[in-house]
């Protein structure tokens, strides 16, 4: 569930929405097509995705994983300096709601553990987190991401096993090397790893290392 973007392909989407109208929608991402940036605070993007919160309470699902939660960098590096604390209640307001009404509901972001770092209070909110390239496609699917950028991503990640949360890698590769190294690597961090392919149209079972 993004809460960070409106999709013009899911069920809420208006025909005459455009950025500006309404207010809390934002311009196109021009990396992911069909995506908009949102004003994520404001109230009436969070009624939106509370419907889609019920859609998932409805028919008895264990959990919802949270998308572009790195919104706040969008927002931020554009002067608002309270969005992290911004995304952080957000995610919050989230996990209260649905644990109002199913109590074991599980809530795992993906992407920008740094959160955990800057506002202590998110580790309590989350059952785990999700992150992305962090061995293998940071830069480009299929080529390892740079040693500073794992080291200090996992820095952040250990924050959560460390809280005894889950943490879930993905990292984009096809090389046989490269998706048994992203493997190993991350098992021998306590992390729970998968390798696929960045399209994520396919459920991808990797010789070797199939799921239990």
């Amino acid at each position: 569930m993004s809460i960070g973007e409106a999709e013009n392909y899911c069920y809420y989407w208006q025909s005459q929405w455009r950025p500006g109208n309404p207010t809390w929608l934002d311009e196109s991402n021009p990396n992911w097509k069909n995506n908009y940036k949102v004003r994520y605070w404001d109230a009436e993007w969070q009624a939106v995705v509370f419907t889609y919160l019920d859609r998932l309470l409805a028919p008895g699902f264990d959990g919802v994983y949270l998308d572009i939660i790195d919104a706040y960098e969008y927002h931020a590096g554009r002067g608002r300096e309270t969005a992290p604390q911004e995304m952080v209640d957000f995610v919050t307001t989230i996990a209260q709601y649905a644990r109002s009404q199913d109590p074991d509901f599980l809530v795992v972001p993906q992407n920008s553990p740094e959160l955990a770092d800057m506002i202590s209070s998110y580790l309590l909110v989350v059952d785990g987190i999700g992150q992305e390239d962090i061995y293998f496609g940071y830069e480009d699917d299929d080529e390892r991401t740079l040693g500073d950028t794992t080291q200090e991503l996992e820095t952040y990640l250990d924050l959560f096993r460390n809280a005894g949360k889950l943490v879930l890698t993905t990292d984009y590769a096809t090389t046989r090397s490269h998706v048994d190294e992203a493997y190993n690597k991350s098992r021998a961090k306590g992390y729970v790893p998968f390798v696929t392919v960045r399209d994520l149209d396919t459920l991808t079972v990797n010789f070797g290392q199939e799921p239990d």
